[in-house]
């Protein structure tokens, strides 16, 4: 059975229920057009019923619906339905950072990390999840085992099955070395590598910043 998305309505929910409060406040509606009919899914979640071509809201209704959607998030500064993609919680940056890595007895620990390569170093665990992963850090865990939840053992880069430090060092040596991008810079210590590289890195945006978004987003809704 093939179906197509027919047309979709928001709606607003009013529960008040203290105990199991809606916390977004509106709701959309999905109709859709089937090989044997119509279906209606209330939430957009995938739970459809059948309907009827008369139960659909017409152009009209539709057009009302959404600009009161419009007025209330131009109001409010939310979207809970995420109609407005211009609209970003998020923010991403490209930004410079500088690494410090030291062979050890336990690995080739991460020692810490520092954006644009001033200011002062930040453990591994404070550092952001696109640093931590472009790295290729985890953090060992009682057993010794590298895993992605911070703790407070040692971050170290993540080694081979049965691979020594040495080795290891030598292989995050080489990797950095022949990156283009990455610059190398000089230790006093021949157990340690220092280099420099570019990472993209996510940050939330202020409420304040993402709901004048939502409101602009709204605005425009209600005038086109």
């Amino acid at each position: 059975m093939t179906a197509d998305i027919y047309c979709s309505i928001p709606w607003r929910c009013d529960c008040r229920d203290p105990i199991n409060r809606c916390e977004a406040g509106w709701h959309k509606t999905t109709y859709w057009v089937c090989d044997d009919g119509y279906s209606c899914d209330d939430y957009s979640d995938g739970n459809h019923e059948d309907c009827d071509e008369e139960d659909i809201p017409s152009v009209e209704e539709q057009a009302q619906a959404w600009r009161e959607y419009a007025e209330d998030c131009a109001r409010t500064g939310r979207d809970p339905l995420g109609e407005y993609i211009h609209a970003k919680h998020k923010v991403s940056r490209e930004a410079e950072w500088q690494a410090l890595f030291q062979l050890s007895i336990v690995g080739v620990v991460l020692l810490g990390v520092r954006r644009r390569g001033r200011g002062p170093w930040l453990h591994p665990c404070n550092a952001p999840y696109e640093v931590r992963s472009y790295l290729d850090v985890g953090f060992k865990t009682a057993r010794g085992k590298v895993d992605a939840q911070i703790g407070r053992r040692h971050c170290v880069f993540r080694c081979t099955r049965g691979e020594q430090p040495l080795p290891t060092m030598a292989r995050l040596r080489k990797l950095v070395e022949d990156d283009p991008e990455v610059s190398v810079q000089r230790t006093t210590n021949c157990l340690q590598i220092k280099f420099k590289f570019r990472c993209t890195e996510t940050r939330d945006r202020s409420r304040k910043a993402y709901a004048k978004d939502v409101k602009r987003e709204a605005r425009k809704a209600i005038s086109a």
